[in-house]
């Protein structure tokens, strides 16, 4: 039988590391801003205009635009060809089940809770009921099989396929009663779903909430000059670095 390990290894020639928050990244979602700003422009906005965010948002790895991962996290879901899709969606997950198993009891400390007893997916909002998240996290990942719920679901009354943040963006299944949620999400990119996934749990009731994103959206070439800066510096400061299991971007490097 394939092990996780032997399924994620050839991830490591290709995965770059999410910084930990410092100068030049956002405490938030540890995207690349300039050096004297604590937040990028997004978790901001979201911040003061929801009615709650995660209390702890964790991207795994850079998705790199143009690069092998973000042309992965893509096609696991968008590839044509079915087998192509079901290999990725193996690699994928197998590289949840690695990260969780070394980090999860991290995120905990950093939400402030003992346990995550729900785990549940960003919902897609391009309406598709076919995304593969949801079964990867059932059938795929065993951390997460057990506490797999199905709490969320898109609004119909927003466009699909659109960013903004909002409260009522999701509706949530049931009232909870102050259970923590581990929330995942392939792909950090504004933020925008995952925080409006936050806050509609925590108004139904949830206890800490924490974001756990396989990618986080990275472009090395925004358009102003001052940002280009910023970004490129961070990128050769996360290259430098390099990929290893035992290393998270909340606490630097332990157990794996």
């Amino acid at each position: 039988m394939v092990t996780v390990a032997e399924v994620t290894s050839r991830y490591e020639n290709f995965l770059i590391p999410v910084l930990t928050p410092r100068a030049g990244v956002c405490n938030v979602c540890k995207t690349s801003v300039l050096p004297e700003w604590t937040e990028c422009y997004q978790c901001h906005t979201q911040r003061t205009g929801l009615s709650a965010t995660a209390d702890v948002v964790v991207p795994i790895a850079l998705s790199v635009k143009g690069e092998q991962w973000a042309h992965e996290l893509s096609s696991y879901k968008n590839a044509l060809n079915p087998s192509v899709r079901a290999s990725l969606a193996i690699g994928v997950g197998a590289v949840l089940w690695r990260w969780l198993d070394a980090h999860e009891s991290c995120v905990k400390e950093h939400a402030g809770v003992h346990e995550f007893p729900l785990v549940a997916p960003v919902p897609s909002t391009r309406g598709r009921t076919d995304h593969p998240l949801p079964r990867i996290l059932r059938e795929i990942v065993k951390p997460t099989s057990d506490r797999y719920v199905d709490l969320l679901s898109r609004n119909a009354r927003y466009p699909l396929g659109s960013r903004e943040a909002h409260d009522d963006r999701y509706k949530v299944s049931r009232r909870l009663s102050g259970e923590p949620v581990l929330l995942i999400d392939d792909q950090w990119t504004s933020g925008g779903h995952a925080q409006s996934a936050a806050a509609a749990l925590k108004l139904a009731g949830s206890g800490p909430v924490a974001v756990v994103s396989l990618g986080r959206h990275f472009d090395r070439k925004p358009n102003r000059d001052d940002y280009r800066e910023a970004a490129e510096s961070y990128y050769r400061t996360a290259h430098a670095q390099g990929w290893t299991w035992a290393r998270c971007c909340l606490e630097g490097t332990h157990g794996a």
